[in-house]
């Protein structure tokens, strides 16, 4: 039964239609379930899966190309005689928009006709219209013209003639001037009986010339004059060089729009021993250079001081210069956000055997720069150094800068030491204090401070949230930048304070 079932399968199945061949689910195809002849329509009829629909024959669609094709033709033919029909009327017709530039602001002409009213060609736009003038209104305006040309060059070559006669025994009052420099018009030019000289007249008044022969009158009464006024100034300044040879001048140099005032006297004064210095509103003693080093004196640059006459000890101050604070650059706390501070410059105060003549050299060291890394930027500042004769006799040295290094080791600046030698005698010192640390870690901030260290007399600079602030006393460290908002902006390290040296020579 069962191989009976088969043959009548395969023999139903070879004029059966696959309904499934082909069909791609994921472009939505349905499965074809049928194919037969729809009796209400003689077409065949297609079932799918959502409906059913009737397939064109051969014939219908040879029918429909034919019908078309007739269609086709007759379309064709209406075309042709339109086109035609267009070129004829095009052929007498003026473009309206030939040439148009839209960004010019041109707009298409809409009709070209002839105006009845006026007999002229007439232009019509979007805008409106007027007339256009004919070859014969041109003619007849060149012949009206030339007329009127020919009369009024007559009546320019006569004014001409009659300026030019007028104008020969004229001056001109306006040649040359300028009114931006408040020149004004010449408006007359005479010769006046009262005085006898020439006059001028201006738009605003009048004065008089003078003439050749009052030059050289004026002339001969000034070389007389000039001769007498020389050998006055000869006398005069045989005089003064004989009297100047023993003064100091009191006007070199002075300028009276600052509120200089003349010096009027230089001299010793019995009474205290100084130079005497006298000016035009009082005076005041000067200070005598033995005087002036015997004062402790404030150096923040380098210099080389001379030992006066008389004295044998100097008593010297020595500050390092600070370091810098960190500079940071970061998103997070896993990056160098919050950097530590510099340190201070080490200090040392001392006392040395001097003699008239030594020679006290100076080095002062200079405050650190703001580092322009972040990451091992470490700026230290520099060393103060103290010479005698040449032999180095004292150190301070400078703190080093803050340093980030890594997330769990942004360390703040050493402070600098502070050493004598060579027949120094200290009387005091310190090594500068340490910067703050800055971040110490990536999971947690405790307690960063990132704090510039303060010098031997204060002024560290204070760590800050967008860049460190600079020390602000001698020797002081400058403050770490930090950034809360992890922004990834580069904030720089405080600067470190310049250190200094006083000294006072007895």
């Amino acid at each position: 039964a069962i191989s009976a079932e088969t043959t009548r399968a395969k023999a139903a199945e070879a004029t059966a239609v696959s309904g499934t061949l082909g069909v791609i689910e994921a472009n939505e195809d349905e499965v074809v379930t049928g194919l037969h002849i729809n009796g209400a329509t003689g077409r065949p009829s297609v079932v799918h899966t959502s409906g059913s629909a009737d397939i064109a024959w051969e014939s219908d669609v040879t029918s429909e190309a034919s019908t078309r094709e007739s269609a086709d033709s007759a379309l064709s033919t209406a075309i042709t005689n339109e086109v035609t029909r267009a070129k004829a009327a095009e052929a007498t017709a003026v473009s309206g928009t030939l040439g148009v530039i839209a960004d010019n602001g041109d707009k298409p002409g809409t009709g070209l006709h002839l105006n009845g009213s006026t007999g002229n060609a007439s232009f019509t736009s979007s805008e409106g219209s007027f007339d256009l003038a004919s070859q014969s209104s041109l003619t007849s305006e060149a012949s009206t013209r030339a007329s009127a040309d020919a009369t009024l060059s007559s009546a320019i070559t006569t004014e001409v003639a009659r300026a030019k006669a007028a104008e020969a025994d004229l001056v001109s009052g306006t040649l040359g001037v300028i009114a931006a420099s408040g020149d004004k018009q010449g408006t007359g030019l005479h010769l006046s009986g009262e005085t006898g000289n020439a006059s001028f007249e201006y738009d605003g008044g009048s004065f008089d010339l003078a003439s050749q022969s009052s030059l050289t009158s004026e002339a001969s009464t000034r070389a007389s004059a000039d001769s007498a006024l020389s050998s006055s100034i000869s006398a005069e300044t045989t005089r003064a060089k004989a009297a100047e040879a023993d003064l100091v001048s009191g006007t070199l140099g002075v300028v009276s729009d600052n509120g200089d005032l003349q010096g009027t006297g230089l001299h010793y004064r019995g009474a205290t021993g100084n130079a005497s210095f006298e000016y035009d509103g009082g005076s005041f003693d000067l200070a005598s250079y033995a005087t002036a080093t015997a004062m402790p004196t404030l150096y923040t640059s380098s210099t080389t001081l001379t030992v006066g006459s008389g004295k044998s000890v100097a008593v010297i101050q020595a500050v390092g210069g600070g370091g810098s604070g960190c500079s940071v650059k970061g998103t997070s706390i896993a990056n160098s956000t919050y950097g530590a501070g510099g340190a201070a410059g080490g200090y040392v105060h001392f006392h040395i055997s001097v003699s008239s003549g030594d020679t006290i050299g100076i080095t002062v060291g200079a405050g650190a720069s703001s580092p322009t890394n972040t990451i091992n930027g470490q700026t230290n500042g520099g060393d103060t150094i103290v010479t005698l004769n040449g032999t180095e006799v004292a150190r301070a040295s400078g703190g080093t800068g803050g340093v980030w290094n890594s997330v769990s080791s942004c360390a703040g600046g050493t402070g600098g030491g502070a050493s004598t030698q060579n027949g120094a005698t200290p009387i005091a010192y310190s090594n500068g204090t340490d910067g703050g640390d800055g971040q110490t870690g990536a999971e947690s901030i405790a307690s960063v401070s990132g704090y510039g260290a303060p010098g031997v007399w204060g002024g560290g600079g204070r760590a800050g949230n967008g860049g460190g602030q600079a020390g602000t006393g001698f020797g002081a460290g400058g403050g770490g930048a930090y950034d809360t908002s992890y922004s990834d902006t580069f904030y720089g390290g405080g600067a470190g304070h310049d250190g200094c040296v006083i000294v006072e020579i007895k």
